[in-house]
C-alpha cells in the first residue's frame, strides 16, 4: 500500500515525551522504535506543534503521533487502552472507528478461571481504593468531557441533552454530572449547564471527583469517557450515548434509545464481565510487559498497510 514510501518513521511528541524516549523509558515507544529498526526503517523524534503537524501532510514517510489523528495516510496513532501497561495503535484516532469497537466479543473462547483471575489482579493493582469502596448510594454518575452544547455526528445527543435524558427517564435518582478536570469549557456552556441545575434540584454539578463517585454510583452515563470503562471494571452498568471501543456489554443509546437504555441501567448487570475486561485488555490491545508486545506491534502495524514483514 506504501511500499514506494520513505522507510522514515518520525515520532511527533511533546518535549517530555521525547525526552523520554530518547532515554529509554517510555515501554510501548521504545518497543515500537525496536520493531521499526528491525524492519530497517530509521526513526526520528520531532515535536507535535500545531505547525509541526501541518507540515508532516507532506512527509513522504511514516508517521506515528499520540492521541490525535494521524497527519496523513501513511500515519499512526497511539494511546494507553485506559489503564497501564495496555495501549492501541491505530490508523485512525476515533475510537468508536477501530476493528476492535466492530469485533465480536465471544466470551466463550476465555477460559473463565483466566479471565476471573485477571479481573481480580486489575482491580486490586488499578483500583485498589474504588474497588474498596463498592456500593450504591443512589445516585447516578455522569462523567463529562467537552464541547457540551453539541452533537456531534458519532453522539445521539450533545452532553447537555445526555443529562436531560437522564432527569426525564430517571425521575428518582440525583443525578450528578462531574466537568472533566482538564477540560476547558467555555461561558456559554457554562452558562447552559448551571441554568439545568436551578431548572432541576436533582441535577448537581462536580469537577472531576471520580474517585469519590464512581464507587458509590447506581450506574453510569456517558457519552465515551474513560471513566466508564474504569466503572466497567468495577461492575457498574455503563449507558453510553456515543460510539466507543469499550461498550460491547454495556447499554447503547443508538440501539435501544434513550428512554429504553436509562430504564434497564439500575438493574443492568454486565453479563461475562471478567471475560470481556481480559478480552479487551489482555486479548485485543497492546501489553507493553510481555512477550508478545513487539509480535502485536508489528501486526497493527500491518493493518495499517504499513509494508512489514
Amino acid at each position: 500500500m506504501f511500499e514506494d514510501a520513505p522507510r522514515v518513521v518520525r515520532f511527533h511528541l511533546y518535549d517530555d515525551l521525547k525526552a523520554r524516549v530518547a532515554a529509554g523509558r517510555h515501554p510501548l515507544l521504545c518497543l515500537l522504535r525496536e520493531v521499526l529498526e528491525a524492519q530497517g526503517l530509521a526513526v526520528e523524534l520531532c515535536g507535535d506543534s500545531p505547525a509541526e503537524l501541518t507540515g508532516a501532510r507532506l512527509f513522504p514517510g511514516f508517521s506515528v503521533v499520540r492521541m490525535v489523528a494521524p497527519p496523513n495516510r501513511r500515519g499512526v496513532t497511539f494511546r494507553r487502552t485506559y489503564v497501564e501497561p495496555f495501549h492501541d495503535i491505530e490508523p485512525v484516532a476515533e475510537r468508536w472507528n477501530w476493528a476492535v469497537a466492530r469485533a465480536v466479543f465471544d466470551p466463550g473462547a476465555i477460559k473463565e478461571e483466566k479471565a476471573a483471575r485477571f479481573l481480580a489482579n486489575l482491580r486490586k493493582d488499578r483500583f485498589a481504593a474504588m474497588a474498596a469502596a463498592l456500593g450504591r448510594d443512589g445516585h447516578v454518575y455522569v462523567p463529562l468531557q467537552g464541547r457540551l452544547t453539541e452533537r456531534r455526528s458519532f453522539q445521539s445527543d450533545s452532553p447537555l441533552g445526555m443529562i436531560a435524558a437522564v432527569l426525564a427517564h430517571d425521575p428518582v435518582r440525583p443525578v450528578i454530572a462531574a466537568l472533566h478536570p482538564r477540560e476547558h469549557y467555555g461561558a456559554v456552556e457554562i452558562a447552559a449547564l448551571e441554568e439545568m441545575v436551578r431548572a432541576n434540584p436533582r441535577l448537581h454539578l462536580a469537577r472531576g471527583e471520580m474517585a469519590r463517585l464512581l464507587p458509590r454510583c447506581d450506574y453510569v452515563v456517558t457519552q465515551n469517557s474513560g471513566a466508564a470503562f474504569a466503572g466497567q471494571v468495577l461492575g457498574k452498568a455503563v449507558v453510553y450515548f456515543a460510539g466507543s471501543d469499550v461498550d460491547h456489554l454495556s447499554l447503547r443509546v443508538a440501539d435501544l434509545g434513550a428512554r429504553e437504555a436509562i430504564r434497564r441501567a439500575p438493574e443492568h448487570a454486565p453479563p461475562d464481565l471478567a471475560a470481556y475486561i481480559w478480552w479487551r485488555l489482555r486479548g485485543q490491545s497492546i501489553h507493553t510487559g510481555r512477550e508478545d508486545a513487539p509480535e502485536r506491534i508489528l501486526a497493527a502495524l500491518v493493518r495499517a498497510g504499513w509494508p512489514l514483514a
